[in-house]
């Protein structure tokens, strides 16, 4: 689970840095630090929930009634945020749910990987 957290998380700090620019500063880099730590911590959070919540009963439904196949982390993931949103706004679940599948299948990657 972790591993799926770490691996979906440093892509939006790369984008970040491509966006900002690399710190030629103390000022940038400070505030470049700041923005990291607001942003991993945040992003630790709602990961951990999501995972605590959805993410593992979601994997053992999937495992025990069905074969693993990814096909259908990607039905979990779609309909979970199908059902978010009519809740929320539109945009957010749409980020979060992208969020969420690249999780889903980097965790089904490294769980088949230590599988075999």
């Amino acid at each position: 689970m972790m591993i799926s957290i770490d691996f979906c998380g440093i892509p939006f700090v790369l984008y970040y840095l491509l966006g900002e620019g690399i710190p030629t500063n103390k000022v940038e880099f400070m505030g470049f630090i700041t923005v990291f730590l607001l942003f991993i911590s945040v992003y630790l959070l709602f990961s951990f929930v999501g995972w605590l919540t959805f993410g593992i009963l979601s994997h053992w439904l999937i495992c025990k009634y069905t074969n693993g196949n990814v096909k259908y982390y990607i039905f979990a993931v779609v309909l979970l945020s199908c059902i978010f949103c009519m809740f929320v706004n539109y945009n957010l679940v749409l980020f979060f749910g992208i969020v969420a599948l690249l999780q889903a299948l980097a965790f089904k990657y490294y769980i088949n990987k230590i599988e075999t």
